[in-house]
């Protein structure tokens, strides 16, 4: 199955051990997904995906000087880059499923958040149909 989606991220990272930059992430993404394990029941599933994402990264709320009078060399940009994920889905019933999930975000040429964002999270999913 092909999915999308929207996420947004905010983080502080430390600079030379004192200063702190806050720095916030926006990605959307879109990519495949696939079953790789069912349950006998049907009712538990893993699956597993990848694809690409483009976002844009805020890099101290677009301030270019930090709280000491420092010139911040980093600047806010779009960035790109792609995923992998791990999602475990859960049939309560017919109509409601649990979601966990865990994203690895790959940003190709983030200068502050890194390159690598971790991404957890719990859900629930309600099938109108």
């Amino acid at each position: 199955m092909f999915k999308g989606g929207v996420y947004y991220s905010s983080n502080i990272t430390e600079v030379k051990g004192a200063l702190e930059v806050p720095y916030h992430i926006f990605n959307v993404n879109i990519g495949y997904i696939t079953n790789i394990y069912t349950s006998i029941r049907k009712n538990t599933k893993i699956n597993i995906g990848g694809g690409g994402l483009v976002g844009y990264e805020e890099v101290n709320n677009g301030n270019h000087l930090l709280e000491n009078g420092a010139l911040l060399l980093d600047r806010s940009k779009f960035i790109y880059g792609g995923f992998a994920l791990v999602e475990l889905e859960i049939y309560l019933n017919n109509d409601i499923n649990l979601i966990l999930r865990l994203n690895e975000y790959y940003h190709m040429n983030s200068d502050l958040g890194g390159q690598f964002t971790l991404f957890t999270g719990i859900g629930v999913r309600y099938f109108l149909f």
